[in-house]
């Protein structure tokens, strides 16, 4: 009996016990309206339930760096004690730890919010996983156990943005009816210039790609295009 009252006086302690350790992230869609627009920081945060009591916790998150920029900031959100590393091209490591010698209790709810640029376009937001990588979100207890997160334990999420085609047959780019969407273009727009067309700027204007096809014209009179690659 002593030995039963022991371990589960020792599971309390290190906070142990059947609630599920969970990791996740939300889904910026214009249905959650929630959606970024392109140029525009906004936060992504990682959420947390039932971590209870550790000396570490390392979160591995993976994004595409094409679309998403991550600003090198971040807010703490349940704990003061964080780091945020570029761990690799499209990967952010959150070391979250007590002081030591002290342990941290994380509490449910947000453990940070990231701050991305979002560039336009679809990136999943997920956690590295003991299912789909070597390097892990991982919990380290005060005891030095720990537990390490699978698929069933997060909830990935994504920016379900899209690129759109934009086309235009001929005269001023800034005229919103030259163009087949029937608006100027956007940072999210993947202009084309139809074949034997010239098409003029006379002011700051944007793209995601522009495409001259064979024999068309692009004549840039004043202020220029913020776009990511011109194709001829």
């Amino acid at each position: 009996m002593k030995k039963i009252i022991l371990f589960l006086s020792m599971a309390l302690l290190f906070g142990f016990g059947v609630n599920a350790q969970t990791l996740s992230t939300d889904t910026f869609n214009s249905a959650n309206s929630n959606m970024p627009l392109v140029g525009n920081s906004f936060d992504v945060p990682i959420d947390v339930t039932s971590i209870g009591l550790i000396f570490t916790f390392t979160v591995y998150f993976e994004y595409d760096n094409t679309v998403l920029t991550w600003d090198g900031t971040f807010t703490n959100g349940s704990i003061l004690d964080i780091i945020v590393t570029q761990h690799a091209v499209g990967v952010l490591k959150v070391i979250a730890s007590g002081a030591f010698p002290d342990w941290e209790t994380i509490p449910d709810g947000v453990l940070l919010d990231l701050q991305f640029s979002y560039l336009g376009g679809f990136s999943d937001l997920s956690f590295w996983t003991t299912d789909n990588s070597s390097t892990f979100c991982k919990i380290v207890r005060p005891d030095f156990s720990h537990f390490d997160f699978s698929d069933a334990d997060v909830t990935n999420g994504a920016v379900e943005g899209f690129f759109e085609n934009n086309t235009i047959s001929g005269g001023d780019w800034h005229t919103p009816g030259n163009w087949s969407l029937g608006i100027v273009p956007q940072a999210d727009h993947i202009v084309t210039v139809v074949a034997g067309t010239e098409i003029t700027v006379d002011a700051a204007a944007t793209a995601y790609s522009i495409t001259v096809a064979t024999g068309g014209q692009l004549t840039i009179r004043n202020g220029n295009i913020d776009v990511g690659s011109i194709d001829d």
